[in-house]
């Protein structure tokens, strides 16, 4: 029997609790005591926690990573790393939550690995109906099968990838994050490999309604696409180490979050420009181990009255308003790059227009 150590990671959040029971149902009989598997759920809303918790008992030889982070972006990245950091196995393996797994993968793709520094795989997309359908795995209909563009699925080496220092985590939400890595590597002199012969994952449909600004959670509507631009710049710079200016793969502490309920300092500013980037310059530079809460608010109708006032009688000096989608980007592009190994509770609410930030401040560099 191949004792080729495997470690799988499956990041998680808020998915469907059936599709999440029938991917580990159609891969926890292939484990065995050379492959441990391990589901970061990284910020579900505290109900679906206490709920998925109950689901993993059926499965009690998986290891399950808490993460208080549902008023935070998501951040896959280092949903993987922090697993990655201290991994000791030979092989890594990145998964995603919606698969179903080919009841022969592991069985026959072990020897393989060995052949390049990371593999990764096809997969085939169900329909909303296939997905509903209860089938033997062999027996699903595909709507169709993914090309090399598709980097989800990806055993590593686990020496390669750490020599990279894992997955970069300024990616926030989604999009890019698998590519990067991939890029990273081949950088690095490593070898990728694709694997189309056999279609051994099938993707299980799902809702995208986390990805607007329907959510519950923190979202940028722009952040996708400066996720790829971003990947594509890496490319270009032919970049091979991330993560070098922060620590990588931290797991979040408990204790820092309760912190966040009793804040050192409030903060109120109004949708004005210069004071949001002057709030956003300070978070840079306030003294750790102390919690702020800020609370932002637009521009009273009076205050503008009186500005497009001064603007009539000549005056120039007058501050810039901006709408609150403009300061909710602002601020959740500068949480993604600097502040975001500090724990912190974002919520914006459109409804009333007002967005309230309580961060931890420590030093993570």
């Amino acid at each position: 029997m191949d004792q080729t150590q495997l470690t799988i990671v499956i990041p998680n959040r808020n998915r469907d609790l059936g599709r999440i029971k029938r991917s580990l149902k159609s891969v926890y009989p292939q484990l065995d005591n050379s492959t441990s598997l391990y589901l970061v759920d990284y910020g579900s809303v505290p109900d679906y926690q206490e709920q998925l918790q109950k689901v993993l008992k059926q499965f009690p030889n998986v290891g399950f990573i808490l993460c208080p982070t549902f008023s935070q972006l998501w951040n896959k990245s280092r949903a993987i790393n922090i697993v990655l950091k201290n991994c000791k196995t030979t092989f890594f393996m990145v998964c995603d939550m919606d698969m179903l797994w080919h009841p022969d993968f592991l069985k026959t793709e072990r020897e393989l690995w060995y052949r390049s520094d990371a593999t990764y795989y096809t997969v085939g997309i169900l329909t909303r109906e296939e997905t509903e359908q209860e089938r033997d795995f062999l027996n699903y209909q595909i709507k169709f099968q993914t090309g090399n563009e598709a980097t989800g699925i990806t055993v590593f080496k686990t020496k390669a990838l750490q020599s990279i220092n894992g997955f970069d985590e300024y990616f926030h939400g989604w999009g890019a994050e698998d590519t990067d890595v991939h890029n990273r590597l081949r950088n690095a002199g490593y070898n990728v490999r694709f694997s189309d012969t056999v279609n051994y994952f099938l993707h299980q449909w799902h809702l995208k309604d986390y990805r607007s600004v329907r959510s519950i959670v923190p979202f940028h509507k722009h952040l996708e696409r400066i996720n790829h631009e971003y990947s594509w710049h890496s490319r270009k710079l032919k970049r091979i180490k991330a993560n070098n200016q922060y620590d990588w793969g931290l797991h979040c502490n408990e204790n820092d979050y309760l912190k966040l309920e009793q804040p050192n300092l409030l903060i109120s500013i109004k949708t004005y420009r210069e004071d949001v980037v002057a709030l956003c310059a300070q978070l840079t530079q306030l003294e750790p181990e102390q919690t702020i809460k800020i609370t932002i608010v637009p521009v009273p109708y009076t205050e503008i009255l009186r500005a497009n006032l001064k603007i009539a009688l000549g005056k120039k000096k007058v501050k810039k308003r901006i709408g609150m989608e403009e300061v909710n980007e602002m601020l959740l592009e500068q949480l993604v790059t600097v502040n975001r190994n500090c724990p912190y509770n974002y919520h914006y609410d459109r409804s009333v227009g007002i967005i309230e930030l309580a961060i931890f401040l420590k030093s993570y560099l």
